[in-house]
C-alpha cells in the first residue's frame, strides 16, 4: 500500500522469525502491518487505508465476529495488547537448531511463527531469564525433553514410508483412537476408503521398503550409529565375550580375559580370507544351488501365507455379514471373529518377515562366472575401499570372528557379488592360525 502521508498509528513494525538471533535481534526491517484494534471504530481519518480495505471486504466480512456485529469489517479479529509489542520482552522463533531467546524494547510486532515472554511477575528478570533460557543446560533440555521439529525423528521417517499415499492409495476413515487416549489402532479394512491417485514410487519398491521394515522390527533391530571400526560387533573372544578396541590403542581387546589382535592384522587376515573363498568355483557352485533352493521355498511359503490371509479375510467379512443381517447374535460373532482375528494378525506378523528375508536371499541373474568376476574384482579393490564401504560389507558378509589363543575362525554368511552386498544365503567358517 502506497501512503502520501504514512498513518504511523495503524503502520507498525513488522518482523519474522528469521530476524531473531542469540540475546539480541534485528529492529530494521522494512515490512510494515497494519494493526487495527476495537478502539478504532472510524476510518475516515484514514481515507487511503479505508479505500485499500475495501478491496477485501466481501473476505473480511465473511469472518464470524464481523457477522454477528462485534466487529467493523476492518479491525483485526482477536487483537492482542499492544504492550506485548512495545515493552520490554524477549522474543522466540517458532522453530530454530538451537535456543534463540533474544531481548526487545522497542516496538516489535510480529507474526505467527514467533512467540513473546513478557514480565509478569517482578520475581525474574528478563535479562537474568534470557541468560538462563539461552545457556547450554537449558538447550540440553530442550533437546532432550522439549518439543522438537525440523529434522524428522526415526518415528516420522517410518511413518511416511508406510503411507500408502506414495504407491497411489490415499487411505482415509482407517484409524481409530483407543479408551480415547492418543494411541490409536486400525480400522477393519472393510471401513476404510481408498482413493486413487498419483503414485511417487512403484508399488513393487514400496512393497519391498516396508518388507525390510517389518522384518527389522519382527527381530527387534534398530540402526545405530556407524562404528569406527569395521569390524566393531562382530568380534568375539572365546570366552563369548565381545571385543573393542579402546581409545588409547589400536588392538581389539576382550576385557574379560585380556585376549588382544591389532586391527591391522585382523584386516588383512579377513582380506585373505575373502580371497580363499570367494575364489573357490565349488563353493560358488554350492551357494547358487542353495540359494536357488532356498529362495524357491521361501516363495512358496510367502504364496502359501497370502493365499491363507486372502481366506482368513474372507471368512471374518463373512462374519460380519452374518452379524449385520442378524443371522448370528453378538457371543456367535465373537466365537467365530476372535479366532480368524488372531491368526490374521500371525500371518500379518509372518508375511513381511518372509519377504524379509526374501529381498535378501534373491540372487536373480547371477551365474558362476558372474560372482567368479565379480569376487576378483571385489578382492582386488578391499585395500582401497573407505571404512564405510568395508563397514558395509562386513555387515552383510560377516556373522562372527571368533579370536583365540591359537586361531581366528571367520563364519561368513555367503559369497556375495561385489555389485550387490545385501544380500545374504549361507554359511562358511574359515579358520586362521594367529600371526606370530
Amino acid at each position: 500500500m502506497s501512503v502520501s502521508v504514512r498513518p504511523s498509528k495503524l503502520l507498525r513494525k513488522f518482523y519474522k522469525n528469521s530476524d531473531i538471533g542469540r540475546f539480541s535481534c534485528s529492529t530494521k526491517t522494512s515490512k510494515r502491518l497494519l494493526y487495527i484494534g476495537r478502539d478504532l471504530d472510524d476510518l475516515s481519518p484514514y481515507p487511503q487505508v479505508l479505500e485499500h480495505l475495501k478491496k477485501f471486504r466481501g473476505i473480511l466480512c465473511e469472518r464470524r465476529e464481523v457477522e454477528n456485529g462485534v466487529i467493523k469489517f476492518f479491525q483485526l479479529q482477536w487483537p492482542r495488547s499492544e504492550d506485548i509489542f512495545t515493552g520490554q520482552k524477549i522474543v522466540i522463533p517458532y522453530r530454530c537448531e538451537e535456543n534463540a531467546f533474544a531481548y526487545n524494547d522497542t516496538e516489535w510486532f510480529c507474526r505467527s511463527d514467533c512467540y513473546v515472554i513478557t514480565q509478569k511477575y517482578p520475581t525474574y528478570a528478563l535479562g537474568y531469564l534470557l541468560a538462563l533460557l539461552n545457556s547450554r543446560l537449558y538447550f540440553q533440555w530442550l533437546f532432550h525433553r522439549g518439543k522438537r521439529k525440523g529434522h524428522f525423528t526415526d518415528t516420522t521417517v517410518d511413518r511416511l514410508i508406510r503411507d500408502t499415499t506414495a504407491k497411489g492409495q490415499y487411505r482415509s476413515n482407517y484409524t481409530t483412537s483407543v479408551s480415547g487416549n492418543k494411541k490409536w489402532a486400525f480400522k477393519p479394512e472393510h471401513e476404510w476408503v481408498v482413493t486413487k491417485v498419483d503414485p511417487i514410487v512403484s508399488e513393487e519398491l514400496w512393497d519391498k521398503c516396508n518388507a525390510l521394515l517389518d522384518a527389522r522390527k519382527t527381530r527387534g533391530e534398530r540402526p545405530g550409529p556407524r562404528p569406527v571400526h569395521i569390524f566393531t560387533g562382530y568380534v568375539l573372544c572365546e570366552c563369548g565375550k565381545k571385543m573393542y578396541v579402546p581409545a588409547n590403542t589400536p588392538k581389539y581387546i576382550c576385557y574379560s580375559c585380556h585376549t588382544k589382535i591389532p586391527v591391522v592384522d585382523l584386516d588383512g587376515i579377513f582380506h585373505e580370507e575373502l580371497k580363499s573363498y570367494l575364489l573357490d568355483p565349488a563353493k560358488v557352485d554350492a551357494y547358487l544351488s542353495r540359494a536357488s533352493d532356498t529362495v524357491t521355498d521361501q516363495q512358496k511359503l510367502l504364496e502359501t501365507l497370502r493365499a491363507e490371509l486372502r481366506r482368513v479375510k474372507e471368512e471374518m467379512e463373512s462374519a460380519f455379514r452374518l452379524f449385520h443381517a442378524n443371522g448370528i447374535d453378538v457371543d456367535g460373532f465373537k466365537a467365530r471373529h476372535q479366532p480368524l482375528e488372531e491368526r490374521r494378525k500371525q500371518i500379518e506378523a509372518e508375511i513381511p518377515r518372509i519377504e524379509g528375508e526374501l529381498a535378501f536371499l534373491k540372487v536373480d541373474g547371477l551365474t558362476a562366472e558372474h560372482i567368479m568376476a565379480d569376487a576378483k574384482s571385489f578382492y582386488a579393490r578391499w585395500p582401497k575401499m573407505t571404512q564405510d564401504e568395508k563397514r558395509g560389507i562386513v555387515e552383510s558378509l560377516v556373522r562372527s570372528i571368533v579370536i583365540s589363543k591359537e586361531e581366528i575362525a571367520i563364519n561368513l554368511s555367503y559369497a556375495p557379488s561385489s555389485e550387490n552386498m545385501t544380500e545374504r544365503q549361507r554359511s562358511a567358517r574359515g579358520s586362521w592360525r594367529r600371526p606370530a
